[in-house]
């Protein structure tokens, strides 16, 4: 049985469409709307992860096409590279637009949607991340590799023990990365312009995490149900803390205000611990499994986790605040950089982007 809602934090503002393919909210007090915007999928396309900054939102359709739209939901570009691509979140620079593929990695300048190059890393890779000039990603091969951002040739990379599903995180000239082969896991710190290995620090296997990066600390759930947190330039470890689960890939840790970070398990269960010691803030049982996006930070104690039933978990202060419920199932939802939350959705009636504003 689904949780009520307590309290509303936001409401959509809806174009034109069919009742059904509105957001549904649960009962609560109605207030004015603040602004935000939707826009309906072309053709109903499934929507991928969004990725969103203060100028716009982009998301991978169909795993073939590339949406753009600007920071008021209107379509700057939709365009077809031409390729299979993972709908993963893409990666917003202020001059291009980096999206995965099946095969690696594909540069859409961010004005037109031109192609700007493409490569290929031999299996399907990661949302990316800058560290310098080089895009650092991880693919399905059990690879960390690193391309050369003006251009996509390949820099360098480096195989590894197990499986990588998760996004690399980088800071101060190194690249993070999990791998897990079910057993076993590590984390480990790549120098991000040679690709040699700078430390590996063993995790318990079966879930793990993507990366975080906060001050001087990586921050990880492991498959033995505990969050870790590691010295990012030694590898040694720091702290760590219960949790209720196991990591899950494509689920990392999300920073909060107050040197504070936020873990979710696989089941959805949130935990939010203080950086420098992993003491305990605050806590909430989870409303469904986590199993791709979030949590993202929403506020300096607001927490939204998309969960697979479609449902988007919106928590504050160990309470929930609110419990969106779009049309369709939601991939992942992303921050923006005017404090909206931007949700995605797929096989909905009809599939949509929308970005919600937080009431004041």
């Amino acid at each position: 049985m689904r949780r009520t809602l307590v309290i509303f934090l936001f409401l959509p503002v809806l174009l034109a469409g069919a009742a059904c393919g509105r957001l549904r909210h649960h009962p609560g007090p109605v207030a004015a709307q603040p602004a935000g915007w939707t826009w309906r999928t072309t053709a109903d396309a499934n929507a991928g992860m969004p990725a969103a900054d203060g100028a716009g939102v982009a998301s991978v359709l169909n795993h073939e096409e590339v949406v753009l739209l600007d920071h008021h939901g209107a379509r700057r570009w939709e365009v077809t590279p031409g390729m299979e691509l993972y709908d993963t979140a893409p990666l917003l620079e202020r001059d291009q637009v980096v999206v995965a593929s099946e095969q690696g990695l594909v540069a859409l300048d961010r004005a037109t949607g031109a192609t700007r190059w493409a490569t290929d890393l031999g299996d399907r890779s990661a949302t990316p991340a800058r560290a310098g000039d080089v895009f650092v990603t991880t693919t399905w091969s059990q690879r960390i590799a690193a391309v050369h951002a003006d251009s996509g040739a390949m820099a360098w990379a480096l195989d590894l023990p197990g499986e990588m599903y998760d996004e690399p995180a980088v800071a101060d000239g190194l690249a993070f990365a999990t791998w897990d082969d079910g057993e076993r896991a590590a984390l480990v710190a790549v120098d991000a312009h040679t690709g040699a290995l700078r430390w590996s620090a063993s995790l318990a296997g079966g879930g793990v995490s993507p990366p975080t990066v906060v001050d001087d600390a990586v921050v990880v759930i492991a498959g033995d149900a505990f969050a870790y947190a590691i010295d990012a330039h030694t590898g040694a470890p720091r702290w760590h803390t219960a949790m209720p689960g196991p990591g899950s890939p494509e689920v990392a840790p999300a920073v909060l205000h107050g040197d504070r970070i936020a873990f979710a398990d696989r089941d959805g269960d949130l935990k939010v611990v203080h950086v420098a010691d992993g003491t305990h803030d605050w806590d909430m049982s989870g409303v469904g499994a986590a199993f791709r996006g979030g949590p993202v930070a929403l506020g300096p104690d607001t927490v939204a986790l998309p969960v697979d039933d479609g449902r988007v978990l919106v928590a504050t202060g160990g309470r929930v605040e609110e419990i969106l419920d779009p049309s369709g199932l939601v991939p992942g939802v992303a921050t923006s950089g005017d404090g909206h939350l931007v949700i995605a959705t797929r096989e909905g009636q009809p599939s949509m982007i929308s970005a919600l504003a937080r009431r004041a």
